[in-house]
């Protein structure tokens, strides 16, 4: 068949736009449908492709636990107390006036609330809260949290790790170290008039100091720590903690 081109300005043909500006005007009818054929098959093709990484996707979130990950989640099941959960978001809302008992994780995941709870108890304690929406920000604020609590009184074995919130991976131990902030007032915040939570700690576990002790700088070494230690006369030990 005859290919026929219109030709610009200057005499010269204009520039295709695309496969098909110059495939349209020169191929043949079968060659035409040819090509609508294999095109057809493309797109089957790939309609095919993304419903199957679709239909991957949705199995992934879906599979079953199996062995240690079962096993673990069965006794995180058993061990879970909605009471528990239940009473220290009811005594977060009464501290900070931020809505917590429906749903625990979402209100408390960014840790801004736990900051302002801290702060609630003693004014000025957390000095920056970060506002939500940097992961890295919100994983700072839980920290902080963590550390007040130290500060508070609350014993080690006692508080959760960053994940337990940040990836609601351990909800109960967030509302448990709750509870055993509330109940380490007493001593540590006399000051505190209420509302309370929990009772206190009597148990005779042994704090960590070394979270205590400062940090090593440029000129001043591990001053900072030595001072903080002091030699046993009796037992011929170093010491950690006042003289």
């Amino acid at each position: 068949p005859r290919c026929e081109r219109s030709h610009g300005a200057g005499g010269l043909p204009p520039k295709p736009s695309g496969r098909r500006s110059m495939s349209s005007t020169c191929q043949t009818p079968e060659a035409l449908a040819a090509d609508q054929d294999l095109d057809a098959t493309f797109g089957a093709q790939s309609e095919r492709t993304q419903q199957s990484a679709r239909s991957n996707a949705g199995a992934k979130e879906e599979l079953p636990s199996y062995g240690l990950d079962a096993e673990l989640k069965a006794r995180a099941a058993a061990k879970y107390d909605p009471r528990i959960e239940h009473e220290a978001a009811k005594w977060i809302e009464a501290l900070t006036g931020t809505k917590v008992a429906d749903d625990f994780y979402t209100a408390l995941r960014t840790g801004e609330v736990l900051c302002q709870l801290v702060n609630a108890i003693r004014p000025g304690m957390i000095q920056k809260i970060n506002a939500p929406g940097s992961p890295f920000k919100e994983r700072e604020n839980i920290s902080n949290f963590l550390r007040a609590c130290r500060s508070l009184g609350v014993q080690e074995y006692a508080l959760f790790s960053t994940d337990d919130l940040f990836e609601g991976t351990g909800l109960q131990s967030v509302a448990k170290c709750v509870h055993a902030l509330g109940g380490s007032l007493c001593r540590s915040v006399p000051e505190f008039l209420g509302p309370h939570l929990g009772i206190a700690d009597t148990s005779k576990a042994k704090r960590d100091h070394k979270r205590d002790l400062g940090v090593a700088s440029q000129t001043g070494g591990f001053y900072g720590a030595m001072e903080r230690s002091h030699l046993d006369l009796t037992s011929g030990q170093i010491v950690r903690g006042g003289c």
